[in-house]
């Protein structure tokens, strides 16, 4: 196979996992997906989202605050001197954007007097943990109930294909019997005359 209907073939397939991504995203079941891609069931979309889920790098809280400050100081910049001028909208502009960084930056929540005081208590912290733990099992759960579900749909298929198997070979071994019955009879008869 040339590099060129290799390198093709894989566009293909990066770009339908990009496509059963986007719908899993947007709510689709991974049978709706299956169905609307044309793959053999709900496992193959599931593994096409697993690849797409692998290979994305997913950015840390703080490295999208230090994005969005960054965005903030250049806005900033670019509308300051107006601003000092005296340009009513750009005052309020900068207004919300002084607003919005003492947001991501907690300044608001700061306590007046000693703000590098930390208040936590053992059992907040503990009770925080097991808050965490408990919507953690509880997703899992979900997952693997729907992952049950859909495993369980597939096998539902599965059996229905096989059983329409079963019903036609049936069918063809009845046929092969009473065609078999006729030559046979048919072979009697012409001893008989004979």
């Amino acid at each position: 196979m040339s590099n060129t209907l290799q390198n093709d073939l894989m566009q293909d397939n990066n770009d339908r996992d990009l496509r059963v991504y986007e719908l899993r995203t947007q709510g689709f079941t991974y049978d709706q997906i299956s169905k609307e891609l044309g793959f053999s069931g709900p496992s193959g979309a599931w593994k096409a989202y697993q690849r797409v889920r692998e290979s994305l790098i997913f950015e840390s809280a703080e490295e999208i605050r230090i994005l969005e400050l960054f965005r903030l100081d250049s806005l900033q910049y670019r509308i300051w001197q107006d601003a000092l001028n005296g340009h009513i909208p750009s005052v309020n502009c900068i207004l919300k954007l002084m607003e919005r960084r003492a947001k991501l930056l907690g300044l608001d929540k700061l306590e007046t007097g000693n703000s590098n005081q930390w208040n936590f208590h053992t059992s907040d912290i503990d009770a925080e943990v097991q808050r965490i733990i408990t919507i953690m099992n509880e997703r899992e759960d979900e997952f693997m109930a729907r992952r049950e579900s859909e495993v369980r749909a597939e096998m539902r298929a599965q059996f229905e294909v096989e059983r329409k198997l079963e019903k036609e070979l049936s069918q063809k071994r009845s046929s092969q019997d009473t065609k078999a019955a006729l030559l046979a009879l048919i072979n009697e008869k012409k001893e008989k005359t004979e």
